[in-house]
């Protein structure tokens, strides 16, 4: 008798055996890679990423759908006296279990901080916001500063960003939070200074302008909006002034946001949200 190009039973096992070891090599190696990557998604989106900002007020955002994210704000920072004061968020805030949330500190300069305390003052900032991620479990790894620092308080900024990043990095529930900042339209046209500073995200203002409403506008026509940093970069807008988002769709910002964070005066409601989200991502 001839033989036949059989393969043996006990080789198929073997082969069998092997198929599915790779095959479960793959998959728990794909779930790593996606479960690594939520942390640059938030900063590098594939899609068009929405962040609503939950400011001083009472809010119930139950309505909130998963794609959504809420930065949140969670107290302000006054700078007095030659220290830092600190006044916490006092009204709730209601979200679904699911929606990913990031804490807002907002910073405002009542009085110029001496030199000789500068160190105290940014400890004191840096200190309570690691403590807040240790109390507020439902906040995820980013934080937001909202500092409208002007010329003369850039070197505390960039110390106080180096200090919060070296605070965070101490502690274990801390040392991967990223760290996010919101500009000045003025900083990313004519008045470029935050090359240097260490943040992960910079979250450009385009909304309460005031009086520098059109000059903005007009340098836009013809000015792109610049960090200079190599941090990723997002748009703040408001639900409150169609007319400046018309302005910034005509202009191809709108578009070309891969991420926009939405401010809003009143109390959002699903009605508010659906339709400014909507004006938004349809372009």
């Amino acid at each position: 008798m001839g033989l036949k190009n059989k393969t043996p039973r006990s080789l198929l096992k073997s082969l069998f055996a092997v198929v599915g070891i790779i095959t479960l090599s793959f998959w728990i190696l794909s779930s790593m890679s996606q479960a690594g990557g939520n942390d640059s998604n938030l900063f590098q989106p594939d899609k068009k990423s929405v962040s609503i900002w939950a400011w001083d007020r009472f809010d119930d955002l139950s309505f909130l759908k998963d794609d959504t994210s809420v930065t949140s704000y969670a107290g302000t920072f006054y700078l007095r006296d030659n220290r830092s004061i600190f006044d916490p968020r006092k009204k709730d805030l209601i979200c679904p279990k699911e929606t990913a949330r990031f804490p807002s500190f907002r910073i405002e300069s009542i009085s110029k901080i001496d030199p000789d305390y500068e160190e105290s003052a940014i400890a004191g900032i840096c200190d309570t916001i690691k403590q807040y991620f240790r109390t507020h479990s439902e906040c995820q790894k980013m934080v937001q500063i909202d500092f409208d620092a002007r010329a003369s308080e850039r070197d505390l900024y960039k110390k106080l960003l180096v200090n919060l990043r070296q605070t965070l990095k101490s502690t274990q529930n801390t040392k991967d939070v990223k760290i996010s900042i919101t500009a000045l339209a003025s900083w990313c046209l004519k008045d470029k200074w935050m090359q240097n500073l260490d943040v992960d995200e910079i979250v450009i203002m385009l909304f309460s302008l005031g009086q520098d409403k059109e000059d903005v506008l007009t340098d836009l026509k013809d000015t792109n909006l610049d960090t200079g940093n190599k941090a990723s970069t997002a748009i703040g807008i408001s639900a409150n002034e169609p007319q400046t988002n018309e302005a910034l769709k005509i202009l191809g910002i709108m578009n070309d946001a891969r991420k926009v964070y939405i401010f809003q005066s009143l109390p959002w409601t699903k009605n508010r949200f659906v339709s400014i989200t909507d004006e938004v991502i349809a372009q």
